[in-house]
C-alpha cells in the first residue's frame, strides 16, 4: 500500500474540489440557459413597426410582419385592420431595426368583408410583401396545438416606447380559446396600445399562435391603465383568411397538445 505525504493529498483534494466547482458552475449555466425563451432573439429584427409618413411621434403607430412564403411563392406583409383605419390616402411607412423600410398605401391592402370597408369582419388585413427578406418564415399553429395555459410571447411596439428601435416583448399564457370569429384567443400577457398587428408566437418559438388585435386594461384609482392581457385573432383564422385570398401558408406539423402540456 502506497502511503500518501500531506501535500499530496491536499492537492488532490485541490483538483476534486476545482472539479466539483466547475461543474456546479455548468449547472447553474445549463439551468439559466434552460429558463430563457427559446426562440431567437432575431425575431425581434423582423418585426414591423407601421407608422404614417407624415405623423409626429405622438401620433398612433402600429405593428406588422411579413409572413410566407406561400405556396405562390410569395409573402405578405400583416397586420390589424384597424392600425391603418385612421390613415386616408397619405403614404405609410414601414420599417424594422435592421434597416429594412419600404412605403405603401392603404388602397394596396386587402381585408376581411369587403362590403363593409370601416369595419371588417376580422380586424385583419395583408398585402403582398416587396419581398420574404423580413420574413418570420414560422408556420401557423393549427387549432388542435393551441390549448390554454400554452406559454406565449407577443411583440410589437408600445406608444409609450416611441423611441426604442426594437420591439417590445411581453410574455404570458394562453387564458381562453374559442375558435370563432373576431378576437378568439385570449392571453395575461401585459401588452400595449401600439401592439396592434403584431405576432404572437408560442414561446419556443416554432409557431404563429395568432396576430395581436386588442389590449385588455383596467383604470387604476390614478387613472393609470393597469395593463391585464391581450386578444388575438387565432392562427387558423388568420390562415383561413390569407388561404381564401390566394396565399395558402405552411401550417405548424405540431402534434395535439394537452393542456398544460405543448
Amino acid at each position: 500500500m502506497v502511503k500518501l505525504s500531506y501535500d499530496s493529498l491536499r492537492t488532490r483534494m485541490k483538483i476534486r474540489l476545482k472539479a466539483v466547482y466547475r461543474l456546479a458552475i455548468a449547472t447553474t449555466m445549463l439551468s439559466t440557459l434552460a429558463a430563457l425563451p427559446s426562440y431567437s432573439i432575431d425575431y425581434d429584427k423582423l418585426i414591423l413597426k407601421v407608422q404614417s409618413k407624415y405623423q409626429k411621434l405622438d401620433k398612433i403607430h402600429g405593428s406588422a410582419f411579413i409572413i410566407g412564403p406561400a405556396k405562390n411563392g410569395r409573402c405578405v406583409l400583416l397586420t390589424a385592420w384597424h392600425v391603418l383605419s385612421e390613415y386616408k390616402n397619405d403614404p405609410i411607412s414601414i420599417y424594422s431595426p435592421n434597416g429594412y423600410k419600404f412605403t405603401v398605401y392603404k388602397p394596396q391592402f386587402t381585408f376581411n368583408n369587403k362590403q363593409a370597408f370601416d369595419d371588417p369582419k376580422l380586424d385583419l388585413a395583408f398585402m403582398p410583401a416587396p419581398s420574404c427578406r423580413n420574413s418570420l418564415n414560422l408556420p401557423f399553429a393549427k387549432a388542435s396545438s393551441i390549448v390554454v395555459s400554452t406559454k406565449v410571447a407577443v411583440k410589437g411596439y408600445p406608444l409609450d416606447k416611441q423611441q426604442v428601435i426594437f420591439p417590445t416583448t411581453v410574455e404570458g399564457r394562453i387564458t381562453q380559446y374559442n375558435d370563432n370569429d373576431g378576437y378568439d384567443l385570449n392571453y395575461d400577457a401585459p401588452t400595449a396600445k401600439g401592439f396592434s398587428g403584431g405576432p404572437v408566437i408560442n414561446i419556443d418559438g416554432s409557431e404563429i399562435l395568432a396576430l395581436h388585435g386588442f389590449t385588455d386594461a383596467v383604470n387604476e384609482e390614478r387613472g393609470e391603465e393597469l395593463r391585464v392581457g391581450g386578444r388575438g385573432i387565432s392562427a387558423p383564422l388568420v390562415y383561413r383568411f390569407l388561404r381564401d385570398n390566394g396565399y395558402k401558408m405552411p401550417r405548424s406539423s405540431k402534434p395535439t397538445c394537452l393542456v398544460g402540456v405543448c
